[in-house]
């Protein structure tokens, strides 16, 4: 879904460079998830990947290692795909931070210890010709690490700041680090800051939260901790054939699970669905099917809450399959469409979905009431709601079949040359065999396309007219139109313009 709506640069946050960090770091993923995702990145060939990776201080050589394999695996697979795709790998050190199951462990202030690990880090990477980033410097880490944990001990000293020309530019400064380092000492509390905190242990303002709540922070910190020791599980002999009992539980277990897998899928392919009739601002012309949906369904979701969950799905519809032609290229960059569409929603319950787009269309047009009510520069300041809201213009549900012969498009071009748009109708025209009469209008003119030419299905109506700054063209067309050749004939003379086409209607 984001490859289709244009994405091109990914995140991947794996944090642990070995299954048994991940585990400490509750990030429930496997190896073989990760390659899953990674391949699929690199087959489609996208821009940048970021893999982001922590350095707690726990990593040893056996954990490097499964690093290593991993880089390797993915360099393998990145050549033999001839993918062009720029992979950076960013590592940072682990803040153990309040709040948090890992507010109870020890911190982590031996240097050397950290930055020999980024430096393995950086030598696997050249090795498998991967970028290597350290998001941030030690300094820079410690003091984060120090400042959101100690809370009163270093007050004093963050108070001084200014006075020992201490200043936060991007960067902590080694003398800065020194400094904390240098007046915490001298506080009674701080060794025991730096060791793995009691059950009992509390950060600063802990009255927020309820006593179950630090109970159960320590119960996952204490489960955690056990990931990170490593366990030899002995190979059974084949004689003792060990587990079977459980195998046939674990067996029965899962052909439940798959029944009832099997049966949400029957079910959800039965849906119902809704025909639903939106009109769309240009903003989305140039969308995907797979990204339209989707901004229909959070549409519906934002103006009616809870709609979500008996929307499932939504698709794309056109009057007949006819129309898949004269369409086909709206997703690719040669031209978009905006106005009406019609898609077929589908969930549980063809009532509540029909319920929902009524309300939706009450909500909508109490946000239009609203804007109308707002001048523009209050408009601007209203933030994301408003504004990704607008680019639904209205929906309503539709009860009758599709059916539809013509369809009326506007189409504006940002250009004021009359005689290059006249010559590229007329080629266009003459190239779908159409004979048409022209008639000349106050500020334009109109293609009357013959009675028999009409019947042909293609064009039935042209006419444009123009103004200082731009050309206004209105046709109604039919199941068999060209309209990628009259692109092209635009694209000819005008190679900058985005062509969009508005659907006004169809008949």
């Amino acid at each position: 879904a984001e490859f289709a709506a244009g994405k091109r640069s990914f995140t991947l946050g794996i944090e642990g460079i070995s299954e048994r960090l991940r585990r400490y770091y509750h990030k429930g993923i496997r190896d073989d998830q990760i390659l899953s995702s990674v391949s699929s990145i690199l087959r489609q060939n996208a821009r940048e990947l970021k893999l982001f990776f922590i350095i707690s201080g726990f990593e040893d050589n056996e954990d490097l290692n499964e690093l290593g394999t991993f880089f390797a695996e993915m360099a393998r697979f990145r050549a033999e795909a001839h993918s062009p795709t720029r992979i950076i790998v960013s590592a940072g050190y682990l803040v153990r931070l309040p709040f948090t199951p890992l507010q109870f462990a020890p911190l982590a202030h031996d240097r050397a210890l950290l930055e020999s690990i980024a430096s393995r880090f950086e030598a696997l990477c050249g090795e498998y010709h991967l970028e290597f980033r350290l998001a941030v410097s030690f300094e820079d880490y410690w003091i984060d690490q120090i400042l959101s944990t100690a809370g009163p001990l270093a007050y004093e000293w963050l108070s001084a700041c200014p006075s020992q020309a201490f200043v936060y530019d991007g960067h902590a400064s080694r003398g800065s680090m020194k400094s904390l380092n240098n007046f915490l000492w001298k506080t009674t509390n701080f060794p025991l800051l730096l060791a793995e905190k009691s059950a009992e242990y509390r950060p600063c303002f802990s009255f927020v939260e309820s006593e179950d709540h630090w109970k159960l922070l320590r119960t996952h910190y204490e489960r955690s901790v056990t990931y990170l020791h490593r366990i030899t599980v002995p190979t059974p002999r084949r004689s003792q054939r060990p587990g079977a009992p459980a195998t046939a539980v674990v067996g029965a277990e899962a052909q439940g699970v798959l029944a009832l897998i099997a049966a949400q899928e029957k079910a959800k392919a039965n849906f119902p669905r809704v025909l639903v009739r939106v009109r769309e601002s240009d903003a989305l012309a140039f969308s995907t099917e797979a990204y339209e949906c989707a901004w229909l369904l959070r549409a519906l979701s934002a103006f009616v809450p809870g709609a979500e969950r008996a929307l499932f799905q939504c698709t794309r519809a056109l009057p007949n399959e006819q129309w898949a032609s004269t369409f086909s290229i709206a997703t690719a960059p040669r031209f978009g469409l905006s106005g009406e569409k019609f898609f077929f929603v589908y969930g549980p319950d063809a009532i509540i979905m029909g319920n929902i787009v009524v309300h939706a269309s009450r909500a909508l047009r109490d946000v239009q009431r609203k804007q109308a009510l707002l001048d523009q520069s209050q408009c601007q300041n209203q933030g994301g709601s408003l504004r990704s809201l607008a680019l639904l213009e209205s929906i309503e549900e539709v009860k009758t079949p599709l059916a539809a012969e013509t369809c009326m498009l506007l189409c504006t071009l940002w250009q004021n040359d009359e005689r290059i748009v006249s010559s590229a109708i007329q080629t266009w025209l003459g190239a779908q065999g159409l004979s048409f009469t022209l008639r000349r209008l106050e500020n334009g003119y109109e293609y009357c396309i013959s009675k028999a030419s009409a019947s042909k299905n293609s064009a039935t109506f042209i006419q444009y007219d123009t103004s200082s700054s731009n050309i206004n063209l209105r046709l109604r067309v039919g199941k068999r139109a060209n309209l990628t050749g009259l692109v092209d004939l635009f694209h000819k003379e005008f190679p900058t313009e985005e062509i969009v086409f508005r659907i006004e209607g169809w008949s």
